[in-house]
C-alpha cells in the first residue's frame, strides 16, 4: 500500500517492450504524497538555505524575511519546473507544431518522466491551497485564490480527459515569466535595485510573450484545429472526451484565467509606469512590509 504513494501506477507495455503509464485512481496517491512533500520541502528549503541568507545579507526580520523566503521557494520551484516541462516538450512531437495536441487523440500512454511531471504538478498546485492561507495575506488575495481554483481545475480535467500535451504546453508557457518576477523581487528584498530593476524588465517582455501571445496560440488551436484531425465525440471507454461542449468548457475557463491575468497586467504596467517616472519597481500586490512606514510608502508609490 506504501508503495503507491512514491511510485507510479498503472504500468503498460507496448509492442516494443517499452513501458509506458495510463492514468488509473491510484494515481490519487501519488498526488497526495506530493502534497505533502512539497510542504516539508518547501519548509527545509525555506528555514535552511533561505531564511540563513536572508540574515547573512542583513535584510530585516519578520515580514520582510518572510516574504523573501517565500519568493526563495517561488523561484526554486519554477526554475525546477519549467525546463522539465520545456525538456519534455522540447523531445516530443508537439514542439512548436499545436497539430500534434490533436494527432493521434486521445493519447493514453505517457512515459514515465511525463507522467511523473504531471502529477507532481497537481500535487504541488493543489499544496499552493495551502501556501495561500499560510502566507500574510496579500491584496489580491481573492484574485489568486480564484487563479489557484482555474489552475487546479484546468490541470485535473485536462489529465481526467487526455489533454496532457496542451497542459504540459500551458504550464511551460505560465512557469517562465515566474522565474524572473521571483528572482526579481529576491533582489528587491538583498537590496541590489539595479538586479532588480533589470530582471523585471525582462519578466515584463516574458509576461506578454507568454501569457498573453503563446496563451492566445494554444487558445486558437482548441478553437480550430481540432476537427481537422480526428472527431468531435464522447467516447469515455476508449479515452475521448472531446465535443463542442468539453471544448467551449475549457475556452471559459481559459478565458477566465485571462481576466485574471489581465488584472495582473494593469498592476505590473504601473509599476512600469512607477520605473519609468524614476522609481524603482514594487510589487502593488505586496502589503506593506515595515508598517512604521506604510504611509510614507503609499504616497512615494501613488
Amino acid at each position: 500500500m506504501a508503495r503507491k504513494f512514491v511510485t507510479l501506477g498503472h504500468p503498460v507495455v507496448n509492442a516494443q517492450g517499452e513501458t509506458n503509464y495510463e492514468k488509473g485512481p491510484d494515481d490519487i496517491y501519488f498526488i497526495m504524497f506530493w502534497i505533502i512533500a512539497s510542504t516539508f520541502l518547501r519548509a527545509f528549503v525555506m528555514n535552511f538555505f533561505l531564511e540563513p541568507l536572508a540574515r547573512w545579507r542583513g535584510v530585516e526580520t519578520g515580514n520582510k524575511t518572510q516574504r523573501f523566503c517565500e519568493q526563495g521557494w517561488s523561484f526554486v520551484y519554477y526554475t525546477s519546473s519549467w525546463p522539465l516541462g520545456m525538456y519534455i516538450m522540447y523531445h516530443s512531437d508537439y514542439w512548436l507544431d499545436t497539430r500534434h495536441f490533436w494527432i493521434g487523440y486521445p493519447h493514453l500512454a505517457m512515459p514515465w518522466l511525463f507522467k511523473f511531471y504531471y502529477l507532481s504538478q497537481i500535487g504541488l498546485w493543489l499544496q499552493q491551497f495551502f501556501v495561500l492561507h499560510v502566507e500574510k495575506r496579500r491584496k489580491d488575495y481573492v484574485e489568486m485564490f480564484f487563479h489557484h481554483v482555474l489552475t487546479n481545475t484546468l490541470l485535473i480535467a485536462s489529465y481526467y480527459t487526455n489533454f496532457t500535451r496542451i497542459g504540459n504546453a500551458v504550464l511551460s508557457i505560465m512557469d517562465f515569466a515566474d522565474i524572473f518576477l521571483s528572482f526579481a523581487k529576491m533582489m528587491r528584498y538583498l537590496r541590489f535595485q539595479r538586479v532588480c530593476d533589470v530582471t523585471f524588465v525582462l519578466f515584463v517582455v516574458a509576461w506578454f510573450v507568454t501569457r498573453h501571445g503563446l496563451c492566445f496560440w494554444i487558445a486558437y488551436s482548441i478553437l480550430t484545429e481540432p476537427e481537422l484531425y480526428g472527431e468531435l465525440k464522447w467516447d469515455p471507454a476508449n479515452g475521448v472526451y472531446y465535443t463542442e461542449t468539453v471544448r467551449y468548457v475549457f475556452m471559459g475557463l481559459f478565458a477566465l484565467l485571462q481576466l485574471v491575468l489581465v488584472f495582473w497586467t494593469y498592476l505590473i504596467v504601473k509599476v512600469v509606469y512607477r520605473v519609468i517616472s524614476g522609481n524603482s519597481a514594487h510589487d502593488n500586490r505586496s502589503d506593506s512590509e515595515d508598517p512604521s512606514r506604510s504611509s510614507t510608502s503609499s504616497k512615494k508609490h501613488r
